[in-house]
């Protein structure tokens, strides 16, 4: 089990490598039910890793950056040759794209909301991050990244939201953690059908290295199941606090 702790910092070191943080802090401790202090905490664990600086639209937070280190950190470590790696849905963030940036793949990245991919291209620019951004329309690869890009993939990564059964289209409401109204962060039951095309069309086009993170281990073991006629699969379980995440690796 990989473990995202080691990615995450103390809060009295937190405050020292980022400042705007020192307000939300009381006997050494933030508030998890405040998304102030949740977007700033990530704000500096961004950029005690990588130095980077982002900008975020009201009411989005900056997702959980120690979870999506470890990710894009240990694909990183696994296949060192891998070069051209897609991130499928990046979000206003672009946390995984730059991340991935930041530990030498040639980023490629989608989006299907057209204010999410402004700022993510704003935030690749600010941190003078070369990566190409396609818009989707619903697509995941096929028409929306060119074929003579999509030949070159070695790899491709994604965090799927996953909804609500009664908020469509929303983030679980629950009262401590992660509440931004964007659609980057996520809860609830509903989201697999997402996960399901970008496996089918990874397999269709095949791509050599396909992962996913799911935030369930029934979600994970469906995930492994559509994946296995093409690749051979494992599933890597990551603690992340008080839960665990898994990360479904198909290699061809």
């Amino acid at each position: 089990m990989l473990d995202s702790s080691k990615n995450c910092l103390p809060i009295k070191d937190a405050v020292n490598h980022w400042p705007p943080l020192t307000s939300y802090v009381k006997s050494g401790k933030i508030d998890l039910g405040d998304p102030n202090a949740l977007r700033e905490y990530n704000m500096a664990i961004l950029y005690w890793l990588t130095g980077y600086r982002i900008e975020m639209p009201m009411g989005n937070l900056i997702p959980a950056v120690c979870l999506r280190n470890t990710y894009v950190h240990y694909l990183r470590n696994r296949f060192p040759n891998a070069k051209v790696l897609v991130d499928i849905g990046t979000g206003a963030s672009a946390i995984l794209s730059l991340l991935a940036f930041h530990y030498g793949f040639d980023v490629v990245a989608t989006e299907v909301d057209a204010v999410s991919l402004a700022y993510a291209k704003r935030n690749a620019e600010i941190n003078h991050a070369s990566i190409r951004f396609f818009q989707s329309q619903g697509g995941i690869f096929i028409d929306v990244i060119p074929k003579s890009l999509i030949e070159k993939i070695d790899i491709c990564v994604t965090y799927p939201p996953f909804y609500p059964t009664d908020k469509p289209g929303r983030t679980s409401m629950k009262k401590r953690g992660f509440k931004g109204t964007g659609s980057e962060l996520f809860g609830g039951e509903t989201g697999m059908e997402f996960t399901v095309r970008y496996i089918e069309e990874s397999i269709h086009l095949n791509i050599p290295i396909t992962t996913v993170l799911l935030h369930k281990k029934k979600f994970a073991e469906f995930a492994s199941e559509a994946m296995e006629s093409q690749y051979n699969v494992e599933t890597i379980p990551i603690k992340a606090g008080n839960r665990i995440r898994y990360l479904v690796l198909g290699i061809s």
